[in-house]
């Protein structure tokens, strides 16, 4: 079966015969060719200051960022796939690149390995894409001045048609109902302030449907110590969604509180160790830790889906023991009448074909549910996103 996924900001393509391949955008290669080509143009500046800058320079302390930006003129930054989509056929691929400074919206056709601009601006801050065959064009969570985040209709052009939501709210991940074709599903999250208009906090993340036919908004869920995320609906009518408990992070558990408290020696402790050990790789070339399996990845703090998840204990379990979220993420399928039904956990992401099969990631393996179990397609490292082309 044909699928695409996002990694650590890199899009692969797996085709129906089973070959796996990374895809590049010719567009951000160029633009990391222009930027580097700029940065050796106007290196002469940075030199012509002259001087001494000691024994640590500012590249080697802030890792080359001072060095790309303040001496070398522009940042070089790689670009990252934000979010795809597949478009009218399984051909045909919609995705968000971003870059140093702005993003931009492509439409890529595999067969013929063609990538089209359909535009690219600094403002351009998205919050999930969605294809409409009906249209035919797109539906896009936009991000305001104000910090709130609203749907908006483009054409397959990507130019804007209309907006179809609006308020002190953040609507993202936005889905085309397959019952239904003017329904949208969508994520909704109210935005809390305080008296001097700023922001306080946010409510719990509720499941939204917008009949784009009369403009009626409907409630599907809405819990306030739960988030219902990444919603969709099939041609029967079943609503799918990613359930997980509500994080405040505004409120601060006193057990959490005596936990840091309990462990702050110990953290203070791997912190210098953590600099020991790059200030060995830097000057020695060689590293401080020698027990432990080794990693194939980088352990660090990834977000996915606004929620900051540490990966460093996951890299020391075994392959097939690695998960990105909790089991407290679940795909639950949500019937007519409103009841719940626990379809997997440890669910970062999902995809519902339009035969009703459906495809889930923990964030490192690829799943297939098949009558209730979970059938491994492949894996990778730190999925943020799965696509199927069906």
């Amino acid at each position: 079966m044909p699928y695409c996924w996002i990694a650590q900001g890199k899009l692969f393509i797996r085709s129906d015969a089973g070959v796996v391949r990374e895809h590049e955008s010719e567009f951000g290669r160029e633009a990391v060719q222009r930027s580097e080509e700029q940065k050796r143009h106007n290196g002469w500046k940075a030199k012509a200051g002259g001087g001494q800058e000691g024994l640590f320079s500012r590249g080697m302390i802030w890792g080359g960022q001072a060095q790309a930006q303040g001496e070398g003129g522009a940042q070089t930054a790689p670009p990252r796939f934000l979010t795809a989509i597949v478009g009218k056929d399984p051909d045909e691929l919609f995705y968000v690149l971003g870059m140093s400074r702005s993003c931009g919206l492509f439409r890529y056709q595999l067969s013929s390995n063609t990538e089209y601009r359909l535009f690219h601006r600094p403002e351009f801050i998205q919050h999930g894409l969605a294809y409409d065959p009906h249209q035919p064009g797109l539906v896009v969570s936009l991000s305001g001045e104000d910090g709130s985040a609203a749907l908006w209709e483009l054409s397959a052009e990507g130019k804007p048609v209309r907006k179809l939501t609006d308020g002190d709210v953040i609507d993202s991940t936005p889905s085309v109902s397959r019952q239904q074709p003017s329904a949208i599903l969508y994520e909704s999250t109210g935005i809390g302030l305080n008296h001097e208009g700023q922001v306080a906090g946010f409510a719990a993340t509720a499941l939204m449907i917008l009949d784009r036919a009369d403009g009626a908004m409907r409630t599907v869920k809405e819990d306030p110590l739960r988030d219902y995320l990444q919603p969709s609906q099939d041609a029967a009518g079943t609503i799918y969604s990613i359930r997980r408990p509500h994080r405040d992070g505004a409120a601060v558990s006193p057990w959490v509180l005596a936990k840091d408290f309990a462990l702050f020696p110990f953290r203070l402790g791997y912190a210098c160790f953590g600099f020991l050990n790059t200030f060995s790789l830097l000057f020695g070339k060689k590293t401080l830790r020698t027990a432990g399996a080794p990693r194939p990845f980088e352990a660090r703090r990834v977000l996915i889906k606004g929620h900051w998840l540490d990966t460093e204990q996951a890299s020391r379990k075994p392959v097939e023991q690695r998960s990105l979220v909790p089991a407290s993420w679940e795909l639950v399928a949500i019937t007519a009448d409103g009841q719940e039904r626990v379809l997997a956990r440890k669910v970062a992401a999902y995809w519902v074909n339009a035969d009703g099969s459906i495809i889930t990631t923990d964030g490192f393996t690829i799943f297939q549910l098949v009558d209730g179990r979970q059938d491994v397609l492949g894996r990778s490292d730190l999925i943020e996103q799965i696509i199927a082309s069906t």
